[in-house]
């Protein structure tokens, strides 16, 4: 399994672009790399969210699945740290039969919301 370095960031932005149309160079070369279409980082962030929202489970799963693009993986709730947990995402790009691994750490702020961490 080949593992993807991405800023976490980038998937925040990758939501914000879906819905708004706008791109930027760093995050458009980031979406290629990793094969996956904003559509399908928000789905893969809806997904996820069950694992800690509204209390976190560590060692729960989910998967995802996006018909438009073939795009489709799981998500694992791998740790909570304070405040803050890492998800571990295993992605088939537009229905790639080996998956991409990437990891997402959120953080949870003092108004409840679950926000992307470095």
């Amino acid at each position: 399994m080949k593992r993807l370095v991405v800023p976490v960031l980038i998937a925040a932005l990758a939501a914000g672009i879906a819905a708004t149309g706008v791109a930027a160079n760093p995050l458009s070369k980031t979406l290629r790399k990793t094969g996956l279409s904003p559509e399908d980082f928000d789905i893969m962030r809806q997904a996820a969210s069950v694992l800690y929202v509204p209390a976190p489970q560590p060692g729960k799963s989910v998967t995802w699945s996006n018909a438009k693009s073939g795009s489709h993986g799981s998500a694992q709730l791998d740790r909570v740290d304070g405040q803050c947990v890492v998800v571990d995402h295993r992605v088939h790009p537009k229905g790639a039969e080996k998956a991409e691994q990437l990891k997402t750490r959120l953080c949870q702020s003092g108004d409840g919301r679950w926000l992307l961490m470095p």
